[in-house]
């Protein structure tokens, strides 16, 4: 679900919504290509949407919302990362489980990382 191969940025100036920065992810690096997720970012002070699906379709394109101080965060993960998706997730971590939305990498091999 909302696995991403290419990626176009748009900065807003100026706007007719709330949010200030978006990343439109697709499943391939053709922008005519329908869109795999999105990511919205919000001003800091502002209060976050949930995170969801577009037009509340369920499994379809999903959305996720974070401060717009979380965008340098967000960007380097897909710039540097091979294997990164959208998406919701659970998982059990010792006795809690975590269940949530996010952007998520693949399995990395420890010290893969090129300085």
């Amino acid at each position: 679900m909302g696995q991403i191969v290419g990626y176009r940025i748009t900065y807003m100036s100026t706007s007719s919504v709330a949010w200030k920065a978006d990343i439109r992810c697709y499943g391939s690096t053709k922008v005519t290509d329908p869109m795999t997720a999105l990511i919205r970012f919000y001003p800091d002070s502002a209060a976050i949407p949930a995170d969801g699906w577009v037009n509340n379709k369920v499994n379809g394109v999903p959305i996720v919302n974070y401060p717009l101080s979380r965008f340098n965060d967000i960007i380097t993960i897909l710039r540097d990362e091979d294997n990164v998706s959208v998406n919701t997730f659970s998982y059990l971590s010792g006795s809690d489980f975590v269940s949530g939305w996010g952007v998520s990498t693949g399995m990395e091999d420890v010290g893969d990382m090129d300085p």
